[in-house]
């Protein structure tokens, strides 16, 4: 057995001559269609960008098949294949087959291209035998350039060989080019969920701002080229775009933050938003962000009133007694606080503890992963308060002050939380309802209905 070395740009091949036949045809799929080339001497040696290099003749070939027509052989004087592929993509390679007997290759001739069994891993590339449709006749001299479609399989390393084949005994003639090909998993899609600034209150048609980050854990990279977004389902139509792209490329590892606006719709209620990374035209994938926001009736522009106001004599009463630091705000721990307070006016209780979802403050914050450090000494994350008028509350500052004085004069704590000074930040939430009442833990109903109750959370942290 004869064998020869050749190159192409970025493969190597091998050509092996063959001799043995085969009985059985085998099946075939889809036919190729080639056209001619024209004479070429038959050398061996290398090739360097589809350039045929003298290096020797090889001398005449020893034929492999007699046909009633006359003598089938062939030479491999070349080649293409890429060396490494991707799971489940597809591809194409070249062989350029001479023909070296002595009858004119043609469709009724009966030639085909086959996986050779001593290299069983061909036929793993999509199919095993397809038969040669030829554009015209490939006289003995002359040569063919064959495209084989290829589908690559599982990740792995493989050694694909080909040759051609007289289809009407299916038995296997001339040389035959085998090549190694390494073939990678194919690139995942992936995401996980890592912070985010979304509001968990608002009141109705107000505009606020929010952000969500998301980590690409894949190994495929996410283009800036629209075809890859972050996408919302569930309530997020209610509160505006559904579809945000990419302003830059994400590469495998990195963050990217998306930063929106959202807009409350008119109704009242509680909506669940759900956030996920999606492909355009393709599926959604990696980990899905679920988020809640509150919506309760107007009065927005109070209810921030109140909040500052709240902070404002939160730490006027630290400067007062004793003369502790301010505390610093923290919009995110706002958020927190004001959807427990919008949380205890519309599901109408009053408790450091949400009944419908058993999360305490400690669990609130846990819950939306925010950062922060256990107090040393005694700690007390939050304080709860409310007020009631009839008809109708006092402005904003008055609102606060209540709320501040009775926290200020409890000896349940509150007093003792305002001013630790084991603390350095702080975030208030407030809500309004004019339908307020709640059952205590005795079971004694209270009922505010027809009167402007304010509620309001603060929570305090070590950061």
């Amino acid at each position: 057995m004869k064998a020869h070395a050749l190159m192409t740009a970025g493969i190597a091949l091998a050509v092996i001559l063959v001799c043995f036949t085969m009985t059985a045809a085998g099946s075939m799929s889809d036919p190729i269609v080639v056209g001619d080339g024209p004479a070429v001497e038959v050398k061996g040696g290398m090739m360097t960008g589809g350039v045929i290099e003298q290096a020797g003749s090889t001398g005449i070939n020893t034929p492999d098949t007699i046909s009633p027509e006359g003598i089938l052989n062939s030479e491999v004087i070349g080649g293409n294949c890429p060396t490494t592929m991707i799971a489940g993509r597809s591809y194409i390679a070249t062989i350029k087959f001479l023909n070296t007997g002595d009858m004119t290759w043609t469709t009724a001739t009966g030639i085909g291209i086959a996986s050779y069994p001593a290299y069983g891993d061909a036929s793993k590339f999509g199919w095993t035998r397809k038969a040669i449709q030829f554009s015209s006749g490939i006289a003995p001299g002359t040569y063919c350039t064959v495209s084989l479609p290829l589908t690559a399989p599982a990740a792995g390393s493989y050694q694909p060989a080909w040759c051609l084949y007289y289809i009407p005994d299916g038995r296997y003639f001339g040389q035959y080019a085998y090549t190694n090909i390494q073939v990678n998993p194919a690139a995942t899609l992936n995401a996980a969920y890592t912070w985010s600034t979304l509001p968990m209150s608002m009141t109705t048609a107000q505009t606020r701002a929010g952000s969500i980050t998301f980590r690409n854990t894949g190994t495929e990279g996410w283009p800036a080229n629209g075809a890859v977004k972050l996408g919302g389902r569930a309530d997020v139509l209610n509160f505006g775009a559904t579809r945000i792209p990419l302003t830059t490329a994400v590469a495998p590892g990195a963050s990217r933050t998306f930063s929106f606006n959202l807009k409350a719709p008119t109704t009242e209620g509680t909506y669940n938003l759900k956030y996920q990374m999606i492909k355009v035209g393709d599926r959604w994938f990696g980990k899905t962000h679920s988020h809640q926001i509150t919506v309760t009736g107007g009065g927005g522009v109070k209810t921030a009133l109140v909040e500052s106001n709240i902070l404002t004599y939160i730490n006027a009463e630290r400067a007062e007694h004793g003369g502790l630091p301010a505390l610093t705000s923290d919009p995110v721990l706002g958020n927190i606080a004001r959807v427990h307070s919008s949380q205890m006016a519309t599901r109408k209780f009053f408790d450091h503890t949400n009944p419908f979802t058993g999360l305490g403050p400690v669990g609130r914050l846990g819950q939306a992963g925010y950062p922060y450090l256990m107090p040393a000494g005694t700690w007390r994350p939050e304080n709860i308060g409310f007020a009631s008028w009839s008809p109708t509350a006092p402005g904003a500052a008055a609102i606060a002050h209540t709320i501040v004085d009775a926290w200020m004069a409890s000896t349940d704590g509150h007093r003792e939380a305002i001013l630790s000074a084991n603390v350095n930040t702080f975030g208030t939430g407030a809500a309004s309802s004019k339908t307020f009442s709640y059952v205590d833990n005795l079971g004694v109903t209270h009922s505010y209905v027809g009167r402007e109750s304010w509620l309001a959370t603060t929570m305090f942290v070590s950061k």
